[in-house]
């Protein structure tokens, strides 16, 4: 491997560390960022190696002992989440470098009960080519973290600071003689060791909080505070096996058996690990990817006030929360109120080019967001401690611009650890960009030192739009750490109906004063179940099997009725170029027990189908139902997105994004209307499923590219033609009003229409009352000057309208002449050119 590809790969796992985990997955990604050995004097969890060297062709070698496969990054072992206790919809995180554009993360993340068995699977997902690996056993090592300690504290006791900078800051503090007697001959300290002398006092916390803002962030100190005593104070360890990888598969079985963040390195080669060791080691180990999760302690419970599920913008959503915590106090709650489906619906793109420094602080990573800014309140008060992490308390209304503000997400908390902020050196280490215009709405309220139940009360704002919104509830205990989760969701309206009879239910659903059978005329809640639209259902988790593989997914769903609009997802993996279906919505005519569809993606079209013959593919997605045809369908509505970055690369306004469909029987391209909902998500309805396109579709654009004149030289009132050529050269057909102008003003008009790429010659025949010489355009374009003489002019050569020899006046030859010429040239054009522009894909 060249010195630059495992630059790429040292960046694309800082990277997906730093943006896409929130706990757990530092430990793997600084092994695979680091190669240098550790400061003289550190205890080594994990034995130091020589600098980064060439291992084989797919592997960047850390030490003698342990690799880290090239594809890693593409997570091709990730954790099932579909059974996780509170599950939140991910955004979609797509990853550009030289090499590859894909999309990784998870469709859903989310917090586990302990004592849940999870699967850890491995496969060829995301281009990751794990059946070279096939007869190798694939072993994971698991990592449980606690949150029992603030996590800031962990790490910058394990960094070093010298005694001379100690001295400065802390020399007249109470203690200091004993520290200077105890550290005596000695050059650097454990910041941890000052700590023990002087924590609780005004001068350190000052101390604390200059020594937290000016470290420098590099790989070699990751190393260092992730092999230090401080760190496996916090750890547990164990291993597990997923049995022999077998045409690139295979699936470990975890028990979180323990509340807390579990991390999982999945990889082959020796045992990492025996039972009763204080930390792992390496023997041939090839790590090919890392994953985390959380386990929570138990589930919160709450209750939210609304009116018939409903909460008025602008006003406050109450929440009754109980932790379900052993501990009754020290409770920490936090309540979080959001638009998850925008939330959902963004993406995010991670740029790695391919120089990338082991010295973190280089800008090589730019993230882009489709999220521009984010509009609520948050309320923070003291002491609020979330699984080790202190939250700064604090009040905030209105609306923050997600790239100004930047450090939110960019704060160490997210590349390693909850509560490490040293912003100011990890900020360079990436540039964040808003690319899109969208606003997340979504506010937050926080407390601390509180009981196992209490009322929480969330602002919200006016401006939200309204829709469905997520409350999320977080409580932890502030001595352990552990957390428990849940979540509800309610309806945000623009006003709440207060006649008679809407009365406020306790929570979502109908109020005491609506039956909800919508079936009696006197009610006047009830509307005839004929006027609505049939309402969208989605099947229960065990009625809905998917199968994800490269480039597509075969989804099974159990028990469809018929007439009743069944909304079903296919996973992460039908993405191709970014593009990616996301779900469809089948409008069965009949009852179907079983419902099954092969979905895939390609560059090219299926042998059964020619490219489109209009605008350019993004990709196409063939979809097998089976021998179901139109016929048995009421409709089929697609939701897909479409990478904003790549529309911007390809200068693509999201409304000329279009889906088409193969018609198998009339042989051609279909093109259905679609619709953009924002943020780089569209809907379309079509009549069933088979071969199908989503394509960016240039619109029209017609204009005027030339204009001639039959004639130069006419008399006055004499009609002569102006020829104009008007061309389209988008896909759409389009219309354009052509204007003839003599001497700027308009003497004949006419609307054209053209379709997508071709061209036409339109004739207008014109004359003028007056001498003169007059200049001819249409639409701005000349088609020449024209000279208009008198009709009597006297003349012997001709010009009046003789034949020059003094005879009796006879047919205007020369203007017969024009007309001929002119005859000729009409039945030339008549035949015409038609122009099309082939869009190549590249």
């Amino acid at each position: 491997m060249t010195r630059s590809a495992r630059q790429t790969v040292l960046a694309i796992l800082f990277s997906l560390i730093m943006i896409t985990s929130l706990m757990g997955p530092f430990v793997g990604g600084a092994l695979a960022a680091t190669g240098g050995a550790t400061q003289t004097g550190t205890p080594a969890a994990v034995q130091p190696g020589d600098p980064v060297v060439t291992h084989d062709v797919e592997t960047v070698n850390i030490t003698d002992e342990l690799a880290v496969w090239e594809r890693a990054p593409l997570r091709p072992a990730v954790v099932d989440r579909s059974n996780a206790a509170t599950l939140i919809d991910s955004p979609t995180v797509n990853l550009d470098t030289p090499r590859a554009f894909i999309e990784i993360g998870t469709a859903q993340e989310g917090v586990f009960n302990q004592d849940t068995q999870i699967s850890f699977k491995l496969s060829s997902q995301n281009l990751a080519d794990t059946y070279k690996f096939d007869g190798q056993e694939f072993k994971v090592l698991v990592t449980r973290i606690d949150a029992e300690r603030d996590t800031t504290e962990v790490f910058l006791d394990a960094q070093n600071v010298t005694v001379e900078e100690v001295e400065r800051a802390l020399e007249d503090v109470d203690g200091y003689d004993d520290f200077n007697q105890t550290v005596q001959d000695q050059n650097e300290v454990r910041f941890g060791t000052v700590r023990d002398f002087f924590d609780g006092t005004e001068k350190f916390e000052q101390f604390a909080d200059s020594f937290e803002a000016n470290q420098t962030l590099t790989t070699e100190r990751f190393e260092q505070a992730l092999t230090s005593e401080e760190f496996l104070n916090l750890t547990e360890f164990s291993t597990t096996s997923g049995g022999v990888i077998d045409n690139g598969k295979a699936e470990a079985t975890i028990n979180l058996d323990e509340a807390g963040t579990y991390l999982l390195i999945g990889h082959v080669g020796g045992e990492v690990y025996e039972a009763g060791d204080d930390r792992p080691f390496f023997n041939g180990t090839t790590a090919l990817s890392v994953d985390a999760v959380t386990a929570q302690e138990a589930a919160s419970t709450i209750d939210v006030a609304t009116t018939n599920g409903e909460v008025e913008a602008g006003t406050n959503v109450s929440v009754d929360a109980t932790a379900n915590l052993a501990a009754d106090g020290d409770v920490s709650h936090a309540v979080v109120v959001m638009d998850e489906s925008t939330f959902s619906q963004s993406s995010s793109r991670i740029i790695i080019d391919d120089e990338f420094s082991r010295d973190l602080r280089t800008g090589n990573v730019t993230v882009n967001s489709s999220i521009a800014e984010i509009q609520g309140v948050a309320n923070v008060a003291p002491n609020v401690r979330i699984s080790g992490t202190e939250i700064a308390a604090g009040r905030f209304s209105g609306t923050v611009s997600t790239e100004e503000q930047a450090s939110s997400f960019f704060d160490i908390r997210n590349a390693i650890v909850d509560g490490f902020n040293v912003r100011d050196q990890a900020g360079d280490a990436a540039t964040f960009n808003a690319v899109g215009d969208t606003t997340l709405n979504a506010s937050m309220t926080a407390i601390g030192n509180a009981t196992g139940e209490e009322t929480i009360e969330v602002e919200t704002l006016d401006a939200w739009e309204t829709g469905e919104y997520t409350v999320l509830h977080i409580a932890a205990d502030q001595e352990d750490g552990n957390i428990s989760t849940s979540r509800t969701t309610i309806d945000i309206v623009d006003s709440i109906d207060t006649s008679p009879g809407s009365g406020p239910g306790p929570g979502p659903g109908p109020g005491p004063g609506d039956d909800d059978d919508d079936d009696d005329p006197s009610d006047p809640d009830d509307e005839p179940a004929d006027d609505e639209p049939p309402e969208v259902v989605e099947p229960a988790p065990e009625d809905l099997t998917i199968v994800e593989r490269e480039g597509g997914a075969s989804v099974t769903v159990q028990n469809i009725r018929a007439n009743t609009p069944t909304r079903f997802g296919v996973g992460r993996n039908v993405s191709r170029n970014g593009a990616s279906v996301r779900n469809f919505t089948v409008n069965l005519a009949q009852d179907r027990d079983t419902f099954s569809v092969n979905v895939s993606t390609s560059d090219d079209p299926p042998e059964t189908a020619p490219p489109v013959e209009t605008g350019t593919p993004f990709t196409y997605v063939d979809v097998d139902a089976g021998n179901l045809t139109d016929e048995d369908y009421n409709s089929v509505e697609w939701d897909f997105t479409v990478d904003l970055e790549r529309l911007e690369e390809n200068d693509v306004a999201p409304e000329n994004v279009q889906l088409q469909r193969y018609n198998e029987t009339r042989g051609a391209w279909e093109r259905f209307e679609t619709t953009h909902r924002g943020n780089g998500e569209f809907v379309a309805e079509v009549p069933g499923f088979s071969t199908f396109a989503i394509t960016a579709v240039e619109p029209a654009s017609l204009s005027v590219t030339e204009a001639s004149l039959s004639a130069t030289e006419v008399t006055v009132d004499e009609a002569f033609d102006v020829v104009a050529t008007v061309e389209n050269t988008g896909d759409e057909t389009g219309e354009t009003e052509l204007e003839v102008l003599v001497d700027g003003d308009v003497v004949e008009t006419r609307t054209v229409t053209i379709d997508g790429g071709e061209t036409t010659e339109e004739t207008f025949e014109v004359s003028v009352a007056e001498t003169g010489d007059f200049e001819v355009t249409v639409n701005a374009v000349s088609a020449g000057d024209v000279s208009v003489v008198s009709a009597d002019t006297d003349g012997t050569d001709g010009t009046d309208g003789t034949d020059g020899t003094g005879g009796d006046d006879g047919d205007d030859g020369g203007n017969i002449g024009i007309a001929l010429v002119a005859l000729l040239f009409g039945l030339l054009i008549a035949g015409g050119f038609i122009y099309y522009f082939v869009n190549e894909q590249e």
